[in-house]
């Protein structure tokens, strides 16, 4: 599934250039992995080194492997991308389902020109699966 940020009636922006896909877990080929991997290195990196280990080789997860993930592109690649992974946790003794949310990056490049606002893509997916959180 592609989603596009409408573009404005302005002068195109580094946020409205970015093309996001949602994707199952299921659905990445090896090549995603590694550019994926490649991506976080080069976002978690600079907060030091320890941060982009998990992300050695090609694994593109740290801990819990995400089961979906929403990944923006633009002409340089991976701009921005965020993991969904649903779990149950239990409030007074009912079991509630909750989307927990990972794996946030923004490439460096990009910081601070409003990627993260367009990552509310994920909400209908969010709805889709019925996770109320």
């Amino acid at each position: 599934m592609n989603i596009a940020v409408s573009p404005s009636a302005e002068e195109p922006s580094a946020r409205t250039q970015v093309q996001w896909s949602l994707r199952w877990e299921s659905e990445l080929q090896l090549a995603d992995h590694a550019e994926l991997a490649d991506f976080f290195r080069k976002s978690y990196g600079p907060t030091g080194a320890f941060n982009a280990q998990p992300f050695e080789g090609i694994r593109s997860w740290a801990g819990a492997r995400p089961e979906m993930r929403v990944i923006g592109y633009d002409a340089h690649g991976v701009a921005a991308h965020i993991g969904l992974l649903r779990r149950f946790i239990k409030i007074g003794g009912v079991d509630l389902l909750v989307a927990e949310l990972g794996l946030y990056a923004v490439r460096p490049d990009l910081e601070g020109l409003g990627i993260s606002h367009s990552m509310r893509v994920m909400y209908p997916a969010l709805q889709e699966l019925g996770v109320p959180f």
